[in-house]
């Protein structure tokens, strides 16, 4: 009698192997999260981000509509969060929450 080469996995085994996988995939998604990002916003733009909260600061750049803005701290007119790898001013009325 010829016999298989692989013997057929037990469940216990394969249940514990798809644990293993998914535990290893939560915690892939859980590091590459933005650690930073209280929460986040998004652009309505184009909109200015500058280095103060200040209009006549100067401009890093700007965010286009869609665009993601990591707000840490709102406050009044403008807020403060990351931007274009760097920490920046964007003004308030510009965020707009997309939940």
């Amino acid at each position: 009698m010829i016999r298989p080469r692989f013997r057929r996995r037990s469940p216990v085994t394969m249940f514990l192997l798809v644990l293993a996988l998914g535990a290893f995939a939560v915690s892939a998604v859980w590091q590459a999260r933005p650690a930073y990002a209280l929460y986040q916003k998004f652009a309505c733009g184009p909109l200015p981000i500058y280095q103060q909260p200040d209009y006549s600061a100067p401009v890093i750049g700007y965010l286009q509509q869609g665009d993601t803005f990591a707000a840490q701290a709102p406050s009044g007119d403008f807020t403060y969060g990351k931007a274009f790898g760097v920490w920046a001013w964007a003004p308030t009325e510009g965020l707009c929450d997309r939940w």
